[in-house]
């Protein structure tokens, strides 16, 4: 299921959106997927229904991949691979959209409800184990005391 609220993002928060968006295309690179190739196969996949722009369809990607980054353990390589400052952004986005996800989740009930519920914890345990690692990166930077 795509995570509605990415799109929101980008409206909203463009560096959070830029941040996913390269951690999203690094993680799919990492699994040997050609991001550009699956852009333009999304293109003409949608070209039926409306025509997207290159940057709507890597948009529409980055979303619809977003839940299989939650539930990743690989997901970390990609995240190794961000600056301290983007490592942060990612996080607090990640955070914040398992929070829209689980709030436009209490408007529904039954299946779709646990399903979205499901989701909003996913990407939550993904932010907590990223932010995790974020801290142990930053306690190997400190220096070591001399005893």
């Amino acid at each position: 299921m795509q995570v509605r609220n990415a799109h929101h993002l980008k409206a909203h928060n463009p560096e959070g959106f830029k941040v996913l968006e390269k951690y999203i295309t690094n993680y799919l690179s990492r699994k040997g997927r050609n991001v550009d190739n699956m852009v333009k196969a999304l293109q003409r996949n949608r070209a039926k229904y409306r025509k997207l722009s290159y940057e709507d369809a890597l948009e529409e990607l980055i979303c619809n991949a977003l839940s299989d980054i939650a539930t990743d353990e690989n997901a970390m390589s990609a995240f190794l691979e961000l600056n301290e400052s983007e490592r942060k952004t990612l996080i607090s986005v990640l955070r914040d959209i398992a929070q829209k996800i689980r709030d436009w989740a209490k408007s529904l009930t039954g299946q779709e409800y646990r399903r979205l519920v499901t989701e909003s914890e996913n990407l939550r345990y993904l932010a907590n184990e990223l932010n995790k690692q974020l801290k142990k990166i930053e306690e190997q930077k400190k220096p070591q005391e001399v005893v």
